[in-house]
C-alpha cells in the first residue's frame, strides 16, 4: 500500500512539474522567437549601398516605402549591388533590424549583373 502511494505521489508531482514548465513564459518566448525568425521575401529598387548595408524603395510612388537590410558574414549574394539596380531580398527580422538572408540583384535592364 505504500508503494502505490508513492508512485501515485511521484506521478501526481511529476504531472504538475511538467504542466508548470509548459505554461511558463520563457517556454512562450522561445515559440515566439522561432517565429520571430520566419524567412520574408521582398522586391525592390537599391537606393542607397553601405559597406554592410542597402536600403530597397519598395514602390515606384514619390512617398513609397524604404527598407533598410543589413549584411552578415551567412548573407548569400546573387550579383552586385548597385545603386539603380532591382533586387530581390530574403530576409529574417532580428530586434527591429531586418538582416538580409539571401539577396538577388538583377540589373535595370533586366539581366542578372555578376
Amino acid at each position: 500500500m505504500r508503494l502505490r502511494t508513492a508512485l501515485s505521489l511521484a506521478s501526481f508531482f511529476l504531472v504538475c512539474f511538467t504542466l508548470a514548465v509548459w505554461r511558463s513564459p520563457a517556454f512562450a518566448l522561445l515559440h515566439d522567437k522561432n517565429a520571430a525568425l520566419e524567412i520574408q521575401s521582398i522586391s525592390g529598387k537599391i537606393v542607397a549601398v553601405g559597406e554592410a548595408e542597402f536600403t530597397l524603395d519598395l514602390g515606384k510612388e514619390r512617398d513609397s516605402e524604404r527598407l533598410k537590410f543589413l549584411m552578415d558574414s551567412e548573407t548569400r549574394m546573387e550579383g552586385k549591388l548597385a545603386i539603380g539596380a532591382n533586387a530581390t531580398v530574403e530576409y529574417r527580422s532580428d530586434d527591429g533590424k531586418n538582416i538580409a538572408t539571401r539577396v538577388i540583384v538583377v540589373a535595370a535592364s533586366g539581366s542578372r549583373s555578376y
